[in-house]
């Protein structure tokens, strides 16, 4: 019985996460490599664990999709980078007049420093009082469960599936990340070569940030983008065919 909920279990979850994946290689964002890199890893893992309750057909299925979304990741990035070229500047030197920000009151000592290549939930959120800080290369995964809030700041090359999250979602100083999923508010301030695929009743608020994408939720049937409120540069975002 075990084996057949575990069998279940995948089913229900992989193909959407191969689907997510494979869109996440096609976009064009040439800065997303190391992020699908790291999401690819995580779902051969997810295939390895759930192998030895697998049918032998779909597993070989499961494993060409693999293969074929990893030769579709190298060819992506070779042509990216003959297309685009990135500065990365070191962060700014503090001023005479700046004041650090404080860190969140019930934030565990892990998130408040760079951490990489981590897979975060629902769980990892709930003790870090809804704010996330100082993530690079990481994945957030929050489907399938319930997050009132959630702030993430300082965040970089990294992807985030929201779910379907109930309040505000707040984005700041985040750079070449993908995020996809509910809310039923979305503000950014600060962020840059970003991908927002985000569906919310409201409009998607965008301050201080440029070289946005704008789409619809990865796991949800295609739709219009959102309506975005940009405060500094109508032309700064643009939405994601």
């Amino acid at each position: 019985m075990a084996n057949a909920a575990a069998s279940s279990a995948f089913f229900a979850t992989f193909p959407r996460e191969l689907q997510a994946l494979r869109r996440l290689v096609e976009t064009e964002l040439p800065e997303k490599s190391s992020v699908a890199v790291q999401a690819l890893a995580d779902a051969r893992r997810t295939l390895q664990d759930a192998a030895p309750t697998l049918p032998a057909h779909d597993r070989q299925s499961y494993e060409h999709e693999l293969q074929s979304i990893q030769r579709a990741l190298a060819q992506h990035t070779q042509a990216s980078r003959k297309r685009f070229q990135f500065r990365r500047t070191g962060a700014p030197a503090p001023t005479a007049a700046s004041v650090p920000a404080p860190a969140a009151a019930a934030l565990p000592s892990q998130f408040g420093v760079r951490h990489t290549t981590m897979r975060l939930g629902a769980q990892d959120v709930a003790q870090a009082s809804g704010t996330l800080v100082g993530l690079d290369t990481c994945i957030v995964d929050l489907r399938g469960t319930a997050v009132p809030t959630l702030r993430l700041r300082n965040v970089a090359n990294s992807l985030v599936f929201l779910g379907d999250v109930q309040g505000s979602v707040f984005v700041e100083q985040c750079t070449r990340c993908l995020i996809t999923g509910q809310a039923h508010q979305f503000r950014a301030i600060d962020v840059h070569d970003c991908a927002l695929l985000v569906a919310t009743p409201s409009s998607l608020t965008l301050e201080a940030s440029d070289q946005i994408r704008v789409g619809s939720d990865l796991f949800q049937p295609p739709a219009e983008p959102p309506h975005v409120q940009d405060f500094q540069d109508a032309s700064a975002s643009r939405p994601m065919g």
